[in-house]
């Protein structure tokens, strides 16, 4: 997949993630409203017991009240428990969305360092070319210049760095030249 598929699915995941928060956002905003509902109910319950209690209201009153206060928090209950349900799976909607953004990011990385690695290769084998094209010279000159039946073997007139060496040879990681690298992709690219 290309980078531009991949940008475009990250834009379309991230906008995903966005629809989803808002969705779960509206469902716990009135879940809380209604439990807000429900403490306001508890609220009114306990204050008409108070009330008679401290005698403030009569038996019918506060027994209209209390049966009032407890019909609310009852029907609030029920729907609050009813409502639970989308809270839930607007939480795993949420969070099947922010997944799917974290798999598209890596997805993309991965797309990134693809494309960085296969430009790499393509100017790993144009530098070897040169290189090995540069080496038969060398050797071409170096036995014309020594004309000795000795001259004819490559080491005579060429070595790899030991580092270059130790790559091929060895199979080792070269160590990175963090300050030459730039300096080298800028030569290689004006080329």
């Amino acid at each position: 997949m290309t980078i531009k598929k991949h940008a475009h699915r990250l834009a379309g995941a991230r906008a995903a993630l966005e629809t989803a928060a808002a969705s779960a956002a509206k469902v716990r905003a009135e879940a809380d409203a209604l439990e807000a509902r429900l403490a306001d109910a508890q609220a009114k319950h306990a204050d008409a017991l108070a009330d008679l209690r401290a005698g403030k209201l009569d038996e019918h009153v506060a027994g209209a009240r209390l049966a009032t206060a407890n019909a609310d928090a009852t029907d609030l209950r029920g729907l609050i428990a009813a409502i639970q349900p989308r809270v839930e799976e607007a939480g795993r909607a949420c969070e099947h969305a922010a997944q799917a953004v974290q798999d598209t990011e890596r997805a993309l990385a991965r797309g990134e360092q693809e494309d960085a690695m296969h430009a790499l290769d393509k100017r790993i084998v144009e530098i070897e070319e040169k290189l090995c094209a540069a080496v038969a010279e060398r050797f071409r000159l170096g036995c014309e210049h020594e004309n000795s039946p000795y001259g004819h073997t490559l080491a005579r007139h060429w070595r790899p760095t030991e580092q270059l060496r130790r790559a091929v040879v060895e199979e080792a990681v070269p160590a990175s030249n963090r300050t030459s690298a730039p300096a080298v992709s800028q030569t290689l690219g004006a080329q």
